[in-house]
Parts: structure tokens; sequence; C-alpha cells
């Protein structure tokens, strides 16, 4: 059986790699429980990575916006055991997105 911790570092790897697949260069933030900005940051973003069974988005979502410095956008990365990996972030920060693709 696979440790929590362990099973954390693999999706971090996982995650960082479906990054630099797609041409984006990821800084990994080893600081365990007491980093500042998530997991990995890139392009502006706080990503915190979590592959768990039983997802808690609104507490993992409230916890790292609180923790992430004002220059980066907090993000979640997140997959229930054996689905596609997803994000989720504020709304004003997607539309900031948007906004910025549009221009």
């Amino acid at each position: 059986m696979i440790d929590s911790r362990s099973k954390g570092r693999t999706a971090e790897r996982d995650v960082e790699v479906r990054f630099k697949e797609a041409g984006f260069f990821t800084d990994r933030n080893l600081g365990g429980r007491h980093q500042v900005a998530g997991d990995l940051t890139t392009e502006g973003f706080a990503l915190e990575v979590r592959n768990r069974q039983k997802l808690s988005l609104t507490a993992w979502s409230a916890e790292h916006e609180l923790s992430t410095p004002d220059h980066l956008t907090p993000a979640i990365v997140y997959r229930s055991n054996r689905q596609p990996w997803r994000v989720s972030l504020r709304l004003d920060d997607f539309l900031d997105l948007l906004k910025e693709a549009r221009s």
C-alpha cells in the first residue's frame, strides 16, 4: 500500500511532467507543510496538487488562497483516483485568463 506522502509526491511529479510536455516550466516547492506557494509554481500560478478519493475543494481552496502570495494566482490541480486531472480556481481569476486570451 502506498502511503499518502508518497502518493502526493507521485501526483506532483505527474502534474509537473504534464506541464513540461505542454511546454511550461515549473518550479517545485519542497517546503512540505510550511511551503508558501503550493506544490508547483508556473506562469504566475501557485498550484496545489491533490490526488484523493474524497474531494474537499472548498477547504483546499480556502487554505491555499490564504497562503498564496499576492503576485501569484492560486489554483488547485486535483483528481479523484483514476480520474482525469482537473483545475479549480476562483471565477475572477478564470475571467482574467479569458480576457488575456482574447487580447
